[in-house]
Formats: C-alpha cells, sequence, structure tokens
C-alpha cells in the first residue's frame, strides 16, 4: 500500500519545474500522480495548492525577469534598426521629392503646350458626345420599335399556336377517317377480288360453253350440207330416171 507522508514546499515547487520541463504545466491532479508513482507518498490537495501558487508566483517572476533581460538584449538592436530605416527612410524621401519636383517641372512645362490639344480633343470628344447621344436616341427609338414588334410578333404566334392546334385536332380526326376509310377500301378490294374471281369463272364456263356451242353449230351445218347434197343427189337420180323413162317411152313409141 502506498505510504502517507508529508510532502515539503520545496519538494512540490521542484515537481512543479520538473512537470513544466516535460511540457505539463503543474496543476494539483498531476503533483499528485507525480509524487504517487515517484514514491507512492500521498497529502491533502490544500498543501499541493498551496505550493502551486507559490510555483505560480515564482514562475510569474521568472518570465518577467527573461522578457527584462529579453528587453535589454533586443533595445539596443531596435534602437539601431531604426535610426537606419529612420537615415534610410529619409534619404528615400529626399531623392522621391526631387524626382516629384523633376517631374513636375517637366510637367508645368509641358502642360502649356499640351493645352490647346487638349482643347481639341476635348472639342472633339464633345463632337463625338453628341454623336454617340443623338445614335443613343435613334437605337433607343428602334429598340422601341423592335419591342413592339416582337410583341406583335408574339401575338401572331400566339393566334398561330392556337391554330395549328385546331389543325393538328382536324387533321387527327381526318387521319382517323382516312384509316377507317382505308380499312373500308381494303375490305372492297378484297371484295372485288372475290368477283373478279367469280366472273373470270364465269368467263372462263361462258367460252367453254361457246367453244362447245360453235363446235355443236359447225356440226349443224354439216349435216345440212350433206342432206342438201343427198337432196341433190336425189334429185339428180330422179332426173335421170324420168330421162330413162321418157327414152323408154320414146323408143316404145318409134317401135
Amino acid at each position: 500500500m502506498a505510504r502517507k507522508a508529508n510532502i515539503s514546499r520545496e519538494e512540490i515547487i521542484s515537481a512543479c519545474w520538473h512537470l513544466l520541463e516535460q511540457n505539463h504545466f503543474p496543476n494539483i491532479p498531476r503533483l499528485a500522480a507525480h509524487f504517487f508513482a515517484l514514491d507512492g507518498r500521498k497529502c491533502s490537495n490544500t498543501t499541493l495548492l498551496n505550493g502551486v501558487t507559490e510555483w505560480e508566483e515564482l514562475y510569474h517572476e521568472h518570465k518577467k525577469n527573461e522578457l527584462s533581460e529579453l528587453d535589454s538584449l533586443i533595445d539596443p538592436a531596435l534602437k539601431r534598426f531604426s535610426r537606419d530605416i529612420t537615415q534610410t527612410l529619409a534619404i528615400l524621401f529626399d531623392e522621391k521629392t526631387a524626382d516629384i519636383e523633376e517631374h513636375f517641372s517637366l510637367k508645368e512645362g509641358s502642360l502649356s503646350g499640351q493645352y490647346l490639344s487638349l482643347s481639341n480633343v476635348v472639342a472633339e470628344q464633345e463632337k463625338e458626345i453628341e454623336k454617340l447621344s443623338s445614335e443613343n436616341i435613334e437605337l433607343n427609338t428602334e429598340n422601341r420599335l423592335l419591342k413592339q414588334e416582337l410583341s406583335q410578333t408574339s401575338a401572331q404566334l400566339d393566334n398561330q399556336l392556337s391554330q395549328s392546334r385546331v389543325f393538328q385536332s382536324l387533321i387527327s380526326k381526318q387521319e382517323a377517317e382516312l384509316k377507317e376509310q382505308s380499312l373500308n377500301v381494303a375490305q372492297r378490294e378484297v371484295d372485288l377480288a372475290k368477283q373478279d374471281a367469280k366472273i373470270q369463272s364465269l368467263l372462263e364456263d361462258n367460252q367453254k360453253l361457246a367453244s362447245q356451242l360453235e363446235r355443236q353449230q359447225q356440226s349443224s351445218q354439216h349435216n345440212h350440207q350433206q342432206m342438201l347434197l343427198i337432196e341433190q343427189l336425189i334429185s339428180k337420180v330422179g332426173g335421170l330416171e324420168q330421162s330413162m323413162i321418157e327414152l323408154d317411152n320414146k323408143g316404145a313409141a318409134k317401135n
């Protein structure tokens, strides 16, 4: 077990400097942990607080001394730097003043010669401004007219769009009607094709009947011609018989 013992003020202050060297700012928990890890000793927080408070006073005094020493080291260098800067700025100021005076002297000599040319430039610029103002008025007028034309064109476009929607509706309706008519025409074409097939079949049958009738007529005509020949032969035979009878009669009469 950790043994309890009094920790002196000097030990607490020494521990504070030790913690600061380790980049840990001293406080009561760190001091308690330091002594406990060192030899297991403990003490009251009041003792540690008093030690830390005294160390803080020593620490602030130490910092003041360091700053005083730093000031004593830096002050001569700062004074020398300030003196050098002041001298350099004075030299630069004198040189710049001389340059400015020379510049203004040259400007003063040239301004008198440039005044007339500047007056001419100003007059030309005024004329140019008047010209630009006139052009600006014309452009504003044209812009106003263009806006009016644009408004009218926009109204016309809106009207045309409305008419286009109406035409589109009519076209859609006509397309539907044309589609229906196309279907009807297609059905009629099918019906006509069937009728053509029937007519073709009837024509073929008619041609067959005509051929048969023609053959029958030719056969009938041939039979009629044969009958005429037979009748002619019979008539000739009858004439021969009559001639023979007449000859026989004439012969009998002579006898």
